[in-house]
């Protein structure tokens, strides 16, 4: 089979299109590298799974390879029946899940009439208490004066009962389950009804998906990794303000075996307990003295790969992991304390991270599956024209959105401080030709829409097969590479010439660059005379001189630099950027 990763982007309840897309893939495409963030990252770690049970069959010469995607692609008509059910809201914090949904869910421009129908639904019994001092005072009011007071107490009092109820629910009671409506654990109620919530559910899928194992334990990250699989996604780690890329390398993070037996099935939270063994050291004091070690990265289930991205603000709650605080007062002991750090959703630092699995030049390509609002005076009438996939190089600066009320404005600041590497990094020629986008109805399909109809589900994942299928059809790989190394090189060959400029020059203190990385003292790494003359400075020198070569090249009427040429669009620099992958020990 041919190989490729991918990678696909966060959307809530978007990612029911998610399945037909990996499954019509996996006909032709052996999946190594799989991330995603949010609803992307449920989508990995199941896609992960389905991997993983065909190589393993494969490996054994037994059992059917592809059960695993099969049980997959099952995933689609079983959320059509229990989509709604898998976000079980926190008994106490209901009528605000129930608000917040029919606000979500009203059309543009009647999220007001939403809000209104969220608050007689969900509050019916305080709103009828608080009419009653009103209505009395209407039945026995004898005058103008009387009747406009008994009026204004009719709209008052309900008002100060549900704002009141509201203000107690958002700044009391939601804190205290991390921020979020929903914590993904089954609640009483789920279990009378028979209905897992999402985290129940996710587990339970990825076990299904990627079928029996003589190995004890949830899926991890070692077992996906024997059989050259690699899953990532990403998670915010507010409390830090920072993001992390998820599976968790640094072996910092701790965890309280309490508050993780409130997010966790029982099975993943004792495995857990088991590869990680107790803290064993002093933390803040009032910290929770149950603290473990999160496993190391090969023992860590995949499931808290999913979880940790998928903590969407305020419907999901967060995550809450402990680790070592670095800046302390004067004069604190030299034990650093563990402080509790929330893990919110990873679409906040990166919904749609296509920079993973990146290479300079690629060996396989690194498709990646996004979403986009479904327009059809832009876009056309045909279900064809609801899945695109670019074949000419993007010259163009990208659709132009109107912003018509305070709503839309918000949401344009929020989206843009969030979204605007991932959406440039996506338009760039060598990114952009690999992305196929499906366009969502914003007023009916995806997002927030937890109550879609199984039509709506099915289409959706009608809409991830036609994608699939317009890779396979339309995605040139060789065009690809093509389009990369002439980015790349271009890229290169500026970089090059301006380094050729700075190195040997003399900076503040006089000394170039060669002396420099020969001979200046630094206390931060360990000092090599050999090392720092050779390769050090002497690789640097080559650079220089590749640099010198391509700036000459350039004044020289009879030769051509890649710049000269005919190149595609390339917004692109080389730089240094800090990873979200590891932390300084």
């Amino acid at each position: 089979m041919h190989e490729c990763d991918l990678i696909m982007k966060g959307g809530i309840t978007s990612g029911v299109a998610y399945p037909g897309a990996i499954v019509k893939l996996a006909e032709r495409y052996r999946l190594r590298d799989i991330g995603g963030t949010s609803a992307g990252a449920i989508a990995a770690v199941l896609a992960a799974a389905a991997e993983y049970r065909r190589q393993h069959a494969i490996e054994r010469g037994d059992g059917d390879a592809d059960a695993g995607f099969v049980s997959l692609e099952r995933t689609g008509p079983m959320l059509a029946k229990d989509l709604a059910s898998l976000f079980q809201p926190v008994p106490a914090l209901r009528p605000l899940y129930r608000t917040l949904l029919a606000v979500a869910q009203a059309p543009p421009g009647r999220r007001l009439g939403g809000a209104v129908r969220g608050v007689l639904m969900s509050w019916r019994i305080p709103l009828a208490l608080g009419l009653v001092p009103g209505l009395l005072c209407l039945v026995r009011a004898d005058g103008a004066a009387n009747v406009i007071a008994a009026l204004f107490l009719l709209i008052i009092l309900p008002a100060l009962i549900v704002a009141g109820h509201v203000a107690w629910l958002v700044f009391r009671v939601l804190p205290r389950h991390d921020f979020g409506l929903c914590t993904g654990q089954t609640t009483a109620a789920g279990h009378t009804r028979g209905q897992k919530a999402f985290t129940d559910w996710i587990h339970e899928r990825i076990e299904s998906i990627a079928g029996a194992r003589a190995k004890p334990g949830p899926l991890t990250v070692g077992d996906l990794a024997a059989h050259d699989i690699r899953v990532a996604s990403m998670t915010t780690d507010l409390s830090s303000g920072r993001p992390w890329q998820l599976p968790l390398r640094a072996g910092v993070h701790h965890f309280s075996l309490a508050e993780f037996r409130q997010l966790f099935p029982a099975d993943v939270v004792a495995w857990l307990v088991e590869k990680g063994e107790p803290s064993g050291r002093d933390s803040t004091p009032g910290a929770p003295a149950d603290l473990h070690r999160l496993p190391d990265e090969s023992d860590l289930p995949v499931i808290l790969i999913a979880r940790l991205s998928l903590s969407f603000p305020g419907l999901v709650s967060a995550v809450p992991l402990y680790r070592a605080d670095t800046e302390r007062p004067e004069g604190a002991t030299a034990v650093m304390p563990l402080r509790r750090c929330l893990f919110s959703d990873g679409g906040i630092s990166s919904n749609f991270p296509v920079h993973f699995f990146d290479g300079f030049l690629p060996s396989r390509p690194t498709f990646g599956i996004g979403f986009a609002a479904y327009d059809t005076a832009r876009h056309g009438p045909d279900a064809a024209d609801r899945v695109h996939l670019p074949i000419a190089p993007l010259v163009q600066d990208g659709r132009v959105r109107s912003i018509e009320g305070v709503a839309d404005f918000v949401g344009a600041i929020v989206n843009t401080a969030k979204d605007w590497q991932d959406t440039l990094q996506s338009r760039l020629a060598g990114y952009s030709e690999r992305i196929v986008e499906i366009r969502l109805d914003p007023e009916t399909e995806g997002g927030l829409h937890v109550e879609m109809d199984g039509p709506t589900i099915d289409r959706l994942v009608g809409l991830g097969r036609l994608a699939a299928e317009r890779i396979e059809h339309d995605f040139d790989f060789d065009e690809h590479r093509l389009r990369r190394a002439l980015v790349l090189f271009a890229t290169l060959e500026d970089a090059l010439i301006g380094l050729a400029k700075a190195y040997p020059g003399t900076g503040e203190s006089g000394l170039d660059y060669a002396h420099v990385l020969r001979g200046h003292h630094s206390p931060y790494f360990h000092e090599s005379a050999g090392w720092r003359d050779d390769p050090l400075a002497v690789f640097a020198a080559d650079l220089m001189r590749m640099g010198d070569r391509a700036a000459a090249l350039r004044k020289d009427s009879t030769r051509r630099s890649i710049g000269d040429g005919r190149l595609p669009s390339r917004d692109a620099d080389l730089r240094l950027v800090a990873s979200p992958d590891t932390s300084l020990p």
